[in-house]
């Protein structure tokens, strides 16, 4: 992708562009999707839908290490697609919540 550009036009709706050598495209960015990413800091949401894991489990006190998660497959081989890969347009994410509470005496709050 070559020359791309964030596009905001008068009635708040924004667009991605992108050219490759002959060809130009461009995105419009869902509103939802805007809404979430501008909110993120002051909505106080946390994302409960399709979890690979969640700590600590509800009523359990938390542990200081915990297996990983079976994490989606991102490629599968494939011997007719370019480089022999077949990109699965699977991916994650990490969300990481932390509940301040009292201060060490050194002024450190999180130790490991």
């Amino acid at each position: 992708m070559s020359y791309p550009d964030l596009i905001e036009e008068a009635d708040g709706r924004f667009y991605i562009t992108e050219t490759q050598k002959t060809v130009a495209r461009v995105h419009e960015i869902p509103a939802e999707l805007l809404r979430g990413l501008f909110g993120q800091f002051t909505n106080g949401f946390i994302h409960t839908n399709r979890l690979l894991l969640a700590l600590p489990a509800k009523d359990v006190a938390m542990t200081a290490e915990h297996p990983l998660p079976r994490l989606p497959d991102f490629l599968r081989r494939q011997r007719h697609e370019p480089n022999g890969t077949e990109d699965l347009r699977a991916g994650f994410s990490v969300e990481v919540a932390v509940e301040a509470g009292p201060s060490h005496p050194s002024g450190c709050s999180l130790t490991r």
